[in-house]
């Protein structure tokens, strides 16, 4: 639920600064420099996500707003606030991971596919979308099985999402 909460304010903030490239785009094609509004408006809108989350994740508050409406804080495994480079690191993690995933099973069954029949290459978009599936949710569903219910990037950067003990 939190991550809906972050994504949703997330989607608002990427979706002001993409009507302002558009805008850009649109009013002045043939204006010098607003092209490069558009460029720096794209360029932003993805780097938001990072800098959001660096910065909640190693801020006192130590959660993201979704996180925190819900009582969540995230820690070191010893119990004390993420830095910027651990906070950095758990979210580029999490993009990352299920990103290169994706790539190598659409490379790997792209490859097994172009070889066979019709038959094979059903069988290779059916496996395919399983394995786009698993390999993009795995790293999240991970924290279900793990004992300190942590997902992969968790476990890779030595943090934890706990429920905060002071309200």
């Amino acid at each position: 639920m939190a991550a809906f909460i972050d994504y949703f304010l997330l989607l608002v903030a990427t979706g002001i600064l993409s009507i302002i490239a558009s805008l850009a785009g649109f009013v002045g094609d043939n204006a010098p420099g607003v092209k490069l509004v558009a460029i720096l408006a794209i360029l932003v809108s993805i780097g938001i996500p990072y800098a959001y989350f660096t910065i909640m994740h190693a801020s006192d508050r130590q959660a993201s707003w979704g996180k925190s409406l819900l009582g969540l804080t995230v820690i070191t495994l010893q119990g004390e606030r993420l830095t910027r480079m651990q906070a950095f690191s758990r979210i580029l993690l999490q993009s990352v991971i299920p990103l290169a995933g994706v790539v190598i099973v659409l490379i790997s069954v792209a490859g097994f596919a172009s070889g066979g029949s019709k038959d094979m290459e059903s069988a290779a978009l059916a496996a395919a979308l399983v394995a786009v599936l698993a390999v993009s949710l795995g790293p999240h569903l991970m924290m279900f099985f793990n004992p300190q219910h942590q997902s992969l990037y968790d476990v890779l950067c030595k943090t934890c999402v706990v429920r905060r003990t002071n309200p």
